[in-house]
């Protein structure tokens, strides 16, 4: 049977307590309270082995260390300064490791901690922000083609765009935000998500985004049992 994580909170003991998804507005006051968060990212694809995920940043940014795996995309940002760490980073296929990993930031003592934590706060405004790492990309854009404003389209061209998820989308809002960003730009959006109890089937999340949720399964006609 596939045990889901609502499962493992319940057989902690209280040991783990699951939130419901807040608004991204809200999110850096959420995670602001933590004492470290973790990005036990699996190397189980090349994009995993080389992302570097917004929790990482979100983290930062309200000031809080992060123990992450080990890989190239996470490392870059944890250890930037290896003298000057934003937390830690384990092999994730090994729980004692990541465990040890994640103690080493709830073993601090106070002015340790609140050190670590400032320097989080500061890597966010210094190194780790919009502002700064798109320096890099308007440059990389003037390099492959001359100044920027020449390259950039005048007119958008609308487009039917549509996004296939694996889940519900119920706690997906990273494909919300693209979706809607899609729509801003005049492009017309559908996302299929699958269906779940409670629910609805069909949404309208932006007025240019509808998003449907259909059953796992197929009709025997090959089209999807809901949703249409």
């Amino acid at each position: 049977a596939n045990i889901t994580a609502w499962d493992l909170a319940d057989a902690s003991g209280g040991r783990i307590h699951l939130l419901d998804p807040v608004r991204p507005d809200e999110l850096l006051a959420w995670v602001a309270g933590a004492d470290v968060v973790v990005a036990p990212i699996q190397p189980t694809t090349l994009n995993h082995r080389l992302s570097s995920p917004n929790k990482v940043f979100e983290a930062i940014a309200a000031g809080v260390p992060v123990v992450g795996s080990d890989l190239p995309g996470i490392r870059s940002v944890i250890l930037a300064d290896p003298t000057s760490p934003l937390g830690a980073v384990a092999d994730p296929d090994d729980p004692v490791a990541f465990a040890e990993a994640v103690r080493s930031i709830l073993d601090l003592g106070p002015a340790a901690a609140a050190e670590l934590r400032a320097r989080c706060l500061a890597a966010a405004h210094d190194r780790w922000n919009w502002e700064t790492e798109s320096v890099g990309i308007l440059a990389l854009a003037a390099e492959l083609g001359g100044p920027i404003g020449e390259r950039m389209p005048t007119t958008v061209v609308p487009q039917r765009v549509c996004f296939v998820l694996a889940s519900s989308g119920a706690f997906d809002s990273r494909t919300r935000r693209l979706a809607r960003g899609f729509a801003d730009r005049g492009h017309a959006v559908t996302i299929l998500a699958r269906a779940a109890d409670g629910l609805p089937l069909d949404e309208v999340p932006h007025p240019s985004v509808r998003l449907l949720r259909v059953d796992a399964g197929v009709s025997h006609g090959g089209a999807p049992a809901h949703g249409g």
